[in-house]
């Protein structure tokens, strides 16, 4: 959730970068301004490849992508039982409800 936050401020700061403006960051004047903004989009820019490689190092770590392959072959196999077993009751139990199974 911490991650999400601080890649979603992220997120916003570049977007104020990509529109000229600094938002929370006033300047007095023009050039200031460009300047300040400069060196803001640079920094975070710095710090966005720093968050993405921490967050590719976490993801390695925990085993984030094999964890979620592994839960997503999981659940197939559940779903193909799942069409498995209502296939096999609409055809034997047509003639009963299925309250009375």
């Amino acid at each position: 959730r911490m991650l999400q936050e601080v890649s979603d401020a992220v997120a916003s700061a570049r977007r104020a970068c990509l529109q000229g403006g600094s938002g929370r960051f006033p300047v007095r004047s023009a050039a200031a301004r460009r300047g300040s903004d400069d060196a803001m989009c640079s920094e975070l820019s710095a710090r966005s490849g720093r968050l993405a490689a921490a967050r590719a190092a976490k993801k390695s770590a925990v085993r984030a992508v094999e964890r979620s392959q592994d839960f997503e072959r999981s659940v197939h196999v559940k779903l193909e039982e799942l069409c498995d077993d209502l296939a096999s009751c609409s055809t034997s139990c047509s003639s009963e409800s299925p309250h009375s199974l």
